[in-house]
């Protein structure tokens, strides 16, 4: 019988080969509906299931992607993995009287191809999502795939609420281990029964109001209210890590004088310009610290700058003048 083993130790604060590919604090989108990038949506076209970016509620900065709108279907879209460790994290808000749900896929390239069994490793807050057992209000848990269509259940966990926190997921894959941190201390850790032995991105979906039964709502009352920011992901087992860290500024934003700036403590590997068609216009590669980007053969308009170096990336919005 598969296991599900809840721990109170202190996380290792150590990583080896540790590699971060996406570093995401929100700052360089637009307040409002997003859909781009690492952010896509169930059906895969742009609309109302897009991820919301909200300036009521921030861990760092002034923006973090909210989960708090019927209709909102969000993928986070990573490549399938099916070797090796890897590590998802991110800084999450649950309001108090509010619930929240979020499951990782072993493949999210369709979505809507796959059913249930593709969704792995499910992390509930606050909603008693086919149990209706009132031991869980106010507590997070997590569920399983056990066989096909049937789940296991960890026992109620506490979990920070009206805070922000940060929580931290390692899929061991060579090994089959699947790890839950909350703020450093590891909660779970426990056998990675996915079908497929595979990850590859999470579903954060928004609750309709009456589409389950979540703890203190009714029919005109639908709680599904949380909020993300500072989302990292990398190979490797690695440290909490610092969304700040090792990041790049570009300025300025609103380029005037047919140049503007990329600099950062580590290497710049590559800057990518595209316009708002997502037409790359202009790529350098640096491999320096800080570069000087000339935009004069650049039309006026809007712009995405994607800087890539050693261990994260960022991408940032520019007007040219």
């Amino acid at each position: 019988m598969r296991k599900i083993y809840l721990l109170a130790s202190v996380m290792v604060m150590a990583a080896t080969n540790a590699q971060v590919s996406i570093n995401d604090d929100f700052e360089s989108y637009s307040a409002g509906s997003y859909y781009g990038g690492h952010w896509s949506n169930w059906s895969g076209a742009s609309g109302a299931e897009n991820l919301v970016v909200s300036t009521a509620q921030a861990a760092s900065g002034t923006k973090s992607g909210t989960i708090s709108v019927n209709g909102q279907d969000v993928i986070l879209k990573i490549p399938t993995v099916y070797t090796g460790v890897h590590t998802y994290q991110w800084k999450m808000l649950v309001p108090a009287n509010k619930s929240a749900w979020m499951a990782f896929m072993e493949d999210t390239s369709n979505p809507a191809a796959y059913g249930d069994d593709s969704m792995p490793f499910k992390l509930n807050f606050n909603t008693n999502t086919f149990i209706g057992d009132s031991n869980y209000d106010n507590k997070m848990y997590v569920s399983l795939y056990a066989d096909a269509g049937t789940v296991s259940l960890s026992n109620p966990i506490d979990y920070p609420i009206g805070q922000w926190a940060t929580y931290k997921v390692v899929f061991d894959l060579d090994s089959a281990i699947v790890s839950l941190y909350i703020d450093g201390t590891k909660i779970i850790e426990t056998d990675y029964t996915a079908p497929g032995l595979s990850v590859g991105g999470a579903d954060l979906w928004k609750f309709d109001t009456g589409s389950l039964f979540i703890t203190g709502s009714t029919s005109t009352n639908d709680p599904c209210e949380w909020y993300i920011d500072d989302f990292v992901y990398g190979e490797g087992d690695l440290a909490v890590v610092d969304v700040k860290a090792k990041s790049f500024s570009v300025y300025p934003t609103l380029v005037s004088n047919q140049v503007f700036n990329v600099s950062g403590e580590s290497k710049i590997s590559s800057v990518e310009v595209y316009n708002i068609a997502g037409q790359q216009v202009l790529k350098l590669a640096p491999n320096a610290t800080s570069v000087e980007v000339n935009t004069s053969k650049l039309v006026p308009g809007t712009y995405i700058v994607n800087v890539t170096g050693e261990q994260t990336k960022l991408s940032k919005k520019i007007i040219v003048k």
